[in-house]
């Protein structure tokens, strides 16, 4: 999967609030340039992001789209080539700050670019939108975490009702571990979030995979195994994963797995998020894994948890979109007191000087 161009989130609305894995992208091991965009909303941050990812598709390299879970048409950061640079929107919820400047990173500051008096003007209503767009997120972080104790719920259920060895097998038939072999890396990622339009889910990445193999587990739990196991089995071979996990439990259970080197990939197809695209894949039936006479007892509880989730997640979704529109009208007027000829200026420059070389 080299030279590509694909679409993945680092930060989600999670029952614990806004979860970031933007850390990842200040470890100098990994990235050898980090440039971080400071600005408000509206200030061109997301249009930067295109034009230089533009700039590294034209090179032909390979691009990561970091998409805002938010709104997933903007950007809050790319990534070129195998960590040769990234550029990243460094404000809230995914404030950065630089830990080595100029010997890593290098901050784009846009403050210099706004004229103070408008915003001054806008005062109150700046605060009110401000202040309001997080009593929004706030509410989503609660009714995610209503979600998520559903969700455990039914997770705990299927992993009682789990034949793990049968997993275990699977997942070590598919993967051959080679002796004295360096441990690869996982990227941890989100290729689903609550929106704030709808639940998001990002297919592109997965959709380029040579080989990608659908979990059809309504439950959960027996995806949630295979891939664990199947994650470190990978990372014992040698090879680099995208690992990317559940928004409800955001720090434990992946819902995705991406093997970029083998072009191999996995994903979980469920009613919250189902994988019906038209491109060729191996489907996987959970219930292979399930005891099934375990799991007849728990069926009604089960159903209810599902319609439930959904329900929720839903509300969620209908929640951000009322702080999405709270933070188009910020972005307009951030956008009325932008100087964008000057920032264009400082855009072509950094184009011109920037380095696709690999």
């Amino acid at each position: 999967m080299k030279n590509t161009v694909f679409s993945t989130f680092m930060g989600a609305n999670t029952p614990g609030g806004f979860f970031s894995c933007f850390g990842e992208l200040q470890d100098p091991a990994r990235e050898k340039k980090l440039y971080l965009i400071h600005g408000g909303p509206g200030t061109g941050k997301s249009t930067w992001m295109k034009q230089t990812a533009e700039q590294i598709r034209k090179a032909g390299l390979t691009c990561e789209l970091i998409r805002c879970s938010a709104d997933p048409s903007s950007l809050d950061a790319v990534r070129a080539g195998d960590g040769l640079f990234s550029v990243a929107d460094a404000t809230a919820p995914h404030a950065m700050e630089p830990r080595y400047p100029g010997a890593f990173e290098e901050v784009i500051d846009f403050s210099p670019l706004l004229n103070s008096d408008i915003l001054v003007k806008d005062r109150e209503r700046i605060i009110a939108l401000t202040d309001q767009n997080r009593e929004l997120h706030r509410k989503t972080d609660g009714i995610l975490s209503a979600a998520s104790a559903l969700k455990n719920d039914s997770l705990a259920i299927g992993t009682r009702s789990l034949q793990t060895e049968k997993i275990k097998k699977y997942a070590d038939r598919r993967v051959h571990v080679p002796k004295n072999s360096v441990c690869g890396t996982v990227h941890r990622r989100f290729l689903t979030a609550v929106s704030g339009r709808k639940i998001a889910f990002l297919t592109d990445f997965l959709e380029q995979c040579q080989t990608l193999t659908v979990i059809d587990d309504p439950i959960g739990s027996a995806a949630a195994f295979l891939l664990q196991r199947l994650c470190g089995r990978y990372i014992s071979a040698g090879y680099d994963v995208y690992a990317c996990f559940c928004t409800l439990s955001p720090a434990s259970r992946i819902e995705h797995l991406i093997v970029p080197a083998l072009s191999v990939g996995y994903t979980t197809s469920n009613f919250i998020h189902p994988f019906n695209r038209p491109v060729p894949h191996q489907t996987i039936h959970a219930r292979r894994f399930y005891d099934e006479e375990l799991l007849q007892d728990f069926r009604g509880r089960l159903g209810f948890n599902s319609r439930m989730i959904d329900a929720l997640v839903r509300q969620a979704a209908e929640n951000e979109t009322a702080a999405l529109s709270g933070h188009n009208e910020l972005e307009k007027l951030y956008g009325a007191a932008m100087d964008y000829d000057r920032q264009r200026q400082m855009m072509n420059r950094f184009l011109a000087e920037l380095d696709t070389r690999s």
